[in-house]
């Protein structure tokens, strides 16, 4: 964590009390060094479940880590939900984490070597959302990164549909005379949670 120059002395002097330094302007030294910090942020994504139904919860745990060797600062997160998901609610072990129109933003503040931050996103499946659909999360600090490849994180997702059709029928009038008229009432309902599409009546 340390930051700025880091400065160095060394001094000599003999112990010889029957000895005279002639100059003792050059029995000192000094080493200055810049400190130039650098960290490897790294980040996983993980879903469950997988695959997913529509119209049903979807969760995604993303894990940042810093490899050092040096502290980062500053440490954001970006997730940008894609079409098909909407926010429900985002947690953190560390900071700060915000829902934005489907865009979360995380601070997470300072994180020492080896440290490690865990954000648990939760989303809703749209009911009309089928096939796969892909979330990706990106995390940056102040500091340089040595390895900007796994700074980035991607989740696919297969998204199935689900429904529950109930259909029932009542008639009216019952009992019913011979010749006269008689009314069915068919009612049909999706119980979900996803929507059923090419819904078919036979009778």
């Amino acid at each position: 964590g340390t930051t700025g120059t880091l400065s160095n002395v060394v001094t000599v002097a003999s112990t010889d009390t029957t000895l005279t330094e002639n100059i003792t302007t050059n029995n000192t030294a000094t080493a200055t060094t810049t400190l130039t910090p650098e960290i490897d942020l790294q980040i996983t994504k993980t879903d469950s479940a997988d695959p997913a139904t529509a119209g049903n919860p979807l969760t995604y745990t993303i894990i940042v880590t810093n490899a050092g060797p040096s502290t980062a600062t500053n440490v954001t997160l970006s997730d940008t939900l894609p079409v098909g998901l909407t926010f429900t609610s985002v947690t953190s072990t560390q900071g700060t984490v915000t829902n934005n129109a489907g865009v979360i933003s995380g601070n997470l503040g300072t994180l020492a070597p080896s440290g490690t931050v865990t954000i648990t996103l939760v989303t809703a499946v749209s009911p009309t959302t089928r096939g796969t659909i892909t979330n990706t999360a990106t995390v940056q600090a102040t500091e340089t990164e040595s390895n900007t490849q796994n700074n980035t994180a991607s989740q696919a997702t297969l998204i199935n549909g689900s429904v529950d059709l109930v259909i029932t029928k009542v008639d009216s009038i019952d009992p019913v005379i011979a010749g006269g008229a008689l009314s069915y009432t068919i009612v049909v309902t999706n119980n979900g949670p996803s929507t059923a599409n090419n819904v078919v009546m036979t009778d």
